[in-house]
């Protein structure tokens, strides 16, 4: 998405034509902007108001996609007459926005509000943003909202509103680079269609909370918050949903010292799976609920590997019976997750563009606490699903019956610092097809307190329980113990923190002897000893030395003696320390040192 930073002007193509795929480049000339295709086809469009002939070139084809009534078409695909709009930048000279109506009788162009200001309006909402603190000044900028957060330049790439939280992020991470989250304190079933919120900076108790979010280091780390509550100055319209979209326009000042502000249009499920259809297998399907309350936050997700083969899970979440009919995730868009519900309360859900694998789809009860963090429990159903076509539609129904659950108490026993432990539901064969996934910032867990962790809400199945530290690298768990559930039973598992001493390699260093010792278990072993062994005799003692969890030593002996010989290396000789398993104590290699 491209950086508004100057004053934003429309250009009308008065005459469109069927263009090809290859790009069709358009000069200005005389105050008319033309330009002739590769097919040789002529292309005219005409400059509206305080737009100035001057070497503007743009960048247009066929598979250009343009809004036509509220759906999303390709430029080539219009009937002739089609009247399209483009909003450039001047200063950047970028397109912004291209927008198509039908030849019958002009309406207005449906922005961000249910009130669309007429034409001379919008003629004043051109102007670059600017921070201030009076709503008299405020116009808001008929363009993507844009603007400042601590100090650096923010761009809203996505929008998102739920549990009556409305985020305007930027970055494609599952942590945000920078967001604003303002908290609107809807009443139980209200909606924000049609609604207009104006905060003069006055009122004190009763406005939106904002949360302010900024990466101290780009790509690294949880983001840092600053939280607004009052004294601050904000316009914030909503218009109708329409195709699952909710268009909004904002115009917000902050009392910061670095005066960050937001001011432009968002829409809420922009970039739907209808943008980039085709690009991978669709999992989809309907949630029955029994015996779950309303107003109950429920959440269904997708955890899988995107085509990088990183992690993903999306989830997203609505109140049972609340005023949203629908939420989408894009954080990883084009594959995206939606989960809606009809106004007697039925559940789907869909996760579309999948690459190749398999996936965990799941639902879930989630609740999100006053500082906006969001609390996991549970899973009330999951499925393990297995993509074999790109091409396919994979059905997955879900059902939510708590009665149908049990939980799980883990023990552990021995030191840790950790604060909690994960839990996943297992395959069909007994296995984890994502064994990384415990590591995964969205994947459920339970608090660890006294030693002891409970976790509820899990439905019949084969789990796999698990804690750190996670081993470098690998991000796998240091511990971890598979517990079958039961319904409406409780079932104990204990985790045991022991170390677990390994030899990973012996090799010559400058003709002396060395080996790699590591500890890949789930506590630290303070006193390891290392003894070295040429041609089954005992050569010399290294140690004893401390291993921290998933820590690795060289230890070190002496020349190895002229000639070929085999060296063998065990860690802890003795069996003086606890592990998890005794028989990778020890390697051995054939070296050769010269005569």
């Amino acid at each position: 998405m491209n950086r508004i930073v100057g004053a934003l002007v429309g250009v009308f193509l008065t005459t469109v034509v069927e263009m090809p795929t290859a790009l069709a480049q358009v000069a200005t000339a005389g105050g008319v902007l033309k330009g002739v295709s590769p097919d040789g086809t002529e292309i005219t469009v005409t400059l509206g108001s305080g737009v100035r002939a001057k070497d503007q070139r743009f960048r247009v084809s066929a598979r250009t996609q343009v809004t036509l009534d509220d759906k999303r078409i390709k430029l080539g695909e219009l009937s002739p007459g089609t009247k399209v709009t483009v909003t450039y930048d001047k200063s950047s000279r970028l397109i912004t926005r291209i927008r198509a109506r039908s030849a019958a009788p002009e309406a207005p162009d449906q922005t961000g509000t249910s009130d669309t200001p007429s034409k001379d309006a919008r003629k004043k909402d051109t102007a670059k943003p600017v921070w201030t603190m009076d709503l008299s000044k405020m116009r808001i900028p008929d363009a993507p909202a844009t603007g400042r957060i601590h100090g650096e330049d923010f761009t809203a790439e996505q929008a998102e509103l739920e549990g009556g939280i409305l985020t305007l992020r930027e970055g494609k991470d599952f942590f945000p680079e920078k967001a604003v989250k303002l908290f609107l304190f809807l009443k139980e079933g209200e909606s924000v269609e049609g609604k207009t919120f104006r905060v003069t900076g006055k009122e004190r108790f009763r406005s939106p909370h904002v949360h302010v979010q900024w990466r101290a280091k780009k790509g690294e780390g949880v983001p840092e918050t600053e939280t607004v509550m009052d004294n601050y100055a904000m316009v914030l319209e909503f218009g109708k949903i329409k195709d699952s979209r909710l268009p909004g326009r904002i115009y917000l000042c902050l009392p910061n010292t670095t005066k960050s502000f937001v001011a432009g249009t968002f829409v809420v499920g922009e970039g739907s799976d209808k943008d980039e259809a085709g690009l991978g297998a669709e999992i989809f399907g309907t949630i029955s609920i029994q015996g779950v309350q309303k107003g109950a936050r429920i959440e269904v997700g997708c955890l899988g590997r995107s085509p990088e083969g990183k992690l993903e899970g999306p989830g997203v979440s609505l109140e049972l019976g609340g005023s949203g009919r629908w939420a989408t995730s894009t954080t990883w868009k084009p594959r995206n997750s939606t989960l809606a519900q009809d106004e007697k309360g039925r559940l789907t859900h869909k996760h579309v563009n999948r690459p190749l694998g398999k996936y965990l789809v799941y639902c879930r009860s989630t609740t999100v606490a006053s500082d906006g963090t969001v609390q996991h429990e549970g899973y009330y159903d999951w499925k393990w699903v297995q993509i074999k076509d790109v091409k396919s539609k994979v059905p997955v129904d879900l059902t939510i019956d708590p009665s149908n659950s049990g939980m799980v108490e883990v023990t552990v026993d021995g030191p840790t610092k950790e604060s909690s432990v994960t839990y996943l539901p297992l395959d069909e064969e007994g296995q984890l097809p994502l064994p990384e996934a415990h590591a995964y910032v969205s994947v459920s867990g339970a608090k660890l307190e006294g030693g002891k962790a409970i976790i509820r809400g899990l439905r019949e199945g084969k789990y796999q329980v698990a804690m750190g530290p996670w081993q470098p690298g690998t991000r796998l768990p240091s511990v971890k113990a598979t517990v079958e559930v039961k319904r409406g039973s409780t079932t104990k598992v204990q985790l045991v923190m022991m170390p677990d001493l390994q030899v990973s390699r012996v090799y010559l260093k400058e003709g002396y002897m060395r080996a790699l010792v590591k500890n890949s278990g789930s506590a630290r072993a303070e006193k390891v000893d290392v003894v070295f062994l040429v041609d089954a005799k005992p050569e010399s003692k290294y140690g004893p030395i401390p291993l921290n969890v998933g820590q690795e030593a060289e230890a070190s002996s002496q020349r190895l003696p002229p000639g070929t010989h085999v060296v063998k290396v065990v860690v802890d000789p003795d069996n003086e320390i606890r592990e998890w398993d005794e028989t990778n104590n020890a390697k051995e290699a054939t070296l050769s040192s010269p005569r």
